[in-house]
């Protein structure tokens, strides 16, 4: 059914882009790569959740023999942190930076691309989510809290208890930051607004990984890793889409405005 409904969405912004007029966008689509990309993200993100099913959680025994010095000095001292509200606050940020990059939506230039942003963000959010799920099933590495001996030994018995490595939250919120933040880059000119919007972009993940630290979630490597990762994927996506320069301030991309108008639209800024 998902795999049904995203094709249905995939189907409806092609439709919905060819028939726009060409503008003075910053980035160009191959829609035959795109649905393969696209394609290609649902297998990956459900091979990675379909990997994470099959993995199961700690047994009492194993949690009993597990020793607290076997952890890395560096991320030893996150062992002890436990904080609900802590946990509670980076699942409100993580909400916050989901939606984030609907905010460009506030600017004309970029509201004529909403079907060409949408789909950038989806393959974000496959690539991010599908490489945090084949991360976590694969290595399998407990979360500080199990090493807790002042933590309920039911929480540590649940599989997503050995789900540490990397940080879903923190890659996430890094990936829809950067994302929002590059894509706003592309369409503004003014450097002040960059500079803010950028800083934003960078403080978020870093705040919601310090706070799954502090929640007792996660160790600090695993909070570097997903920050590392999600602010690469959330970057690369619209630098990858961006229309390439035939010579000094010319650009020129393919359009489309209807089954028989297609052509080359070229622009040159002077």
């Amino acid at each position: 059914m998902r795999l049904i409904a995203f094709s249905l969405l995939l189907a409806i912004i092609k439709q919905g882009y060819a028939q726009q007029k060409p503008h003075d966008s910053p980035y160009q689509f191959n829609w035959k790569h795109e649905i393969a990309i696209a394609t290609s993200t649902i297998v990956y993100l459900g091979g990675g959740a379909a990997l994470d099913l099959t993995r199961k959680g700690l047994t009492p025994a194993q949690i009993g023999s597990l020793d607290a010095s076997s952890v890395n000095r560096f991320d030893r001292r996150a062992i002890n942190f436990r904080s609900d509200r802590g946990t509670l606050v980076s699942d409100i940020l993580l909400g916050t930076s989901f939606v984030l990059p609907a905010g460009v939506l506030a600017f004309k230039r970029c509201r004529a691309d909403a079907l060409i942003i949408g789909l950038m963000w989806i393959e974000v959010a496959g690539i991010t989510l599908g490489t945090t799920e084949f991360a976590k099933a694969l290595v399998l590495r407990n979360r500080p809290f199990v090493y807790n001996t002042s933590v309920n030994i039911n929480d540590k018995l649940n599989r997503d208890a050995r789900m540490s490595f990397f940080s879903g939250h923190t890659s996430a919120a890094a990936a829809f930051s950067f994302f929002g933040a590059k894509v706003f880059s592309d369409y503004s000119d003014n450097r002040t607004h960059k500079i803010l919007v950028w800083t934003g972009a960078i403080i978020l993940p870093g705040v919601v990984g310090y706070l799954r630290v502090r929640g007792g979630k996660h160790f600090p490597t695993d909070v570097i890793a997903g920050y590392a990762i999600g602010a690469a994927v959330g970057y690369l996506v619209p630098f990858l889409h961006k229309r390439k320069p035939i010579v000094e301030g010319m650009t020129v991309a393919p359009y489309s405005s209807g089954r028989r108008d297609i052509g080359v639209y070229i622009r040159y800024r002077l």
